[in-house]
C-alpha cells in the first residue's frame, strides 16, 4: 500500500502535525504499507528523524522557510504559498501513477487543495482539529476530547467515515506500554518533581516564565524540574541562561525520546495544551495547562471541565502568573488533588488510536 502524507512544522506553526501523522506513519508501516512525506516547511532535524523512521521526505519549493518570503508568508500564513500552487508543486513530486492513501494534516489546505490532488489517489485522509473549513476525503479524524460528529456534518461530503474524540488520539507505543505502570504509581505521589513541556519552538519562551514562576513560590521545595525542548526553539539559549539561578536542581532536555519515561516519573506537568496534551492523559499525569495558540482553547478547557487537568489559560490573561503559582502551592500541600486529577485525566484515552486508525485504513483499501 502506497501512502503520501502531506504535513509541515515551523517555528511558528510548532512541529505536531509532522509528529502524530509519523505515528500513524509507523503504524501503517507495520502493516506493510510504504510511506512517502510531502513538506514545504520542515527544519532538518526533524526530516532526518523521518528518514530515520524508514520514510522518504520529498521536499516542496525547497523545503524550508528560507525559501519563503515574508509578504507569501503574510498572505498564506500556514503554507507561504497558494493553494493551487502547492497542489501544483505536489503533484509534481508523486512519481507514480497512482497511490493508495493520501493523508493530510495541515491548516492551510482545504477542498480547494484536496479536489485539485483528488485523482492521484483512491482514499484520503484529512486530520483536523479546527472545524472550521470543508474537506474532501473519505476519512475525517478530530482526535479533540468530547468532540462531536455533528460539528464535521456539514463540512464533508454525506459518505464520509468521521472519527472523533480523544480515544482516537495518535500515541508512539510507549504511552501505552507505559500505561499501566504509570497508574499504578499515581496513588501515593507528593508534589516533587515537575516537568514543564511547552512544544517543540515555544517561540514566545513561555517554559522561561513557568520556570520564573516556579522560583517565586516560597512555601513549596520541588526536588526537581525538567523542561524539555526542541533544538530549533528560538529561545533556547536564554532558558540555559536562566537555569543556574533557579532555587532548585533543573534539567534541559533538546530533543529528547524518552518522553513517556520522564511522563511516568513527574509528579506534574505544565505543559501546552496540544497533541502532548493526549499522552499526559494517557499515563494519567496530573497537568496544568497553558493555551498557547488559540488552537489549543478547545482542548484546554475540556479537560478542565472534566477535572483531568487545571487550565492556567494564555499568558496574556493578567493573572496567568498569579493563578499558576497559586495553584502549584495548592497541589504540594495537597497531594490528593494530584490523585483525583489522574484518574479523570485517564479516562480520556487508552492510547490505541493510531491502531484503531490503521486498522480501519486497512479494511476500507480492500472495499
Amino acid at each position: 500500500m502506497q501512502v503520501a502524507i502531506r504535513a509541515d512544522a515551523s517555528v511558528d506553526t510548532g512541529i505536531g502535525h509532522i509528529m502524530r501523522t509519523l505515528v500513524l506513519a509507523n503504524e501503517l508501516d507495520r502493516r506493510g504499507a510504504d510511506i512517502s512525506f510531502f513538506c514545504r516547511r520542515i527544519p532538518c532535524y526533524l526530516a532526518d528523524k523521518i528518514r530515520k523512521e524508514g520514510h522518504q521526505v520529498f521536499m516542496l519549493g525547497g523545503g524550508s522557510d528560507a525559501n519563503i518570503d515574508a509578504v507569501s508568508l503574510l498572505e498564506f500564513p500556514w503554507l507561504g504559498v497558494s493553494q493551487e500552487q502547492d497542489a501544483l508543486d505536489f503533484e509534481s513530486k508523486l512519481d507514480q501513477a497512482s497511490w493508495d492513501w493520501l493523508i493530510v494534516d495541515h491548516y492551510g489546505l482545504d477542498r480547494s487543495w484536496e479536489s485539485l490532488v483528488d485523482n492521484c489517489f483512491q482514499r484520503s485522509l484529512v486530520i483536523d482539529d479546527l472545524a472550521n473549513r470543508n474537506h474532501q476525503c473519505d476519512f475525517l479524524l478530530d482526535q479533540t476530547y468530547a468532540r462531536e460528529p455533528a460539528m464535521y456534518a456539514h463540512l464533508v461530503q454525506p459518505d464520509t467515515v468521521i472519527f472523533v474524540g480523544a480515544n482516537y488520539a495518535l500515541l508512539r507505543d510507549e504511552f501505552r506500554a507505559m500505561r499501566d505502570k504509570s497508574l499504578r504509581s499515581r496513588g501515593c505521589r507528593d508534589l516533587q518533581r515537575i516537568l514543564i513541556m511547552m512544544g517543540g519552538t515555544d517561540p514566545g519562551n513561555i517554559a522561561g516564565l513557568v520556570l520564573a514562576n516556579l522560583a517565586k513560590i516560597k512555601d513549596c521545595k520541588f526536588e526537581f524540574v525538567q523542561l524539555v525542548v526542541g533544538s530549533q526553539s528560538p529561545k533556547l539559549a536564554d532558558l540555559k541562561m536562566q537555569l543556574p539561578s533557579l532555587p532548585f536542581e533543573t534539567e534541559l532536555l533538546i530533543d529528547t525520546d524518552n518522553v513517556a519515561d520522564l511522563l511516568y516519573r513527574a509528579d506534574l506537568v505544565i505543559g501546552a495544551a496540544g497533541s502532548s496534551a493526549w499522552e499526559r492523559c494517557c499515563l494519567g499525569v496530573p497537568s496544568l495547562i497553558v493555551e498557547v495558540a488559540e488552537n489549543q482553547k478547545q482542548i484546554a478547557l475540556s479537560l478542565h471541565s472534566v477535572g483531568a487537568a487545571f487550565n492556567m489559560g494564555s499568558i496574556d490573561d493578567e493573572n496567568f502568573s498569579i493563578k499558576m503559582i497559586e495553584k502549584c502551592s495548592e497541589l504540594f500541600h495537597d497531594p490528593a488533588m494530584l490523585k483525583a486529577m489522574s484518574d479523570k485525566a485517564a479516562e480520556i484515552t487508552r492510547g490505541d488510536g493510531a491502531k484503531q486508525i490503521a486498522n480501519a485504513m486497512m479494511r476500507y483499501s480492500t472495499i
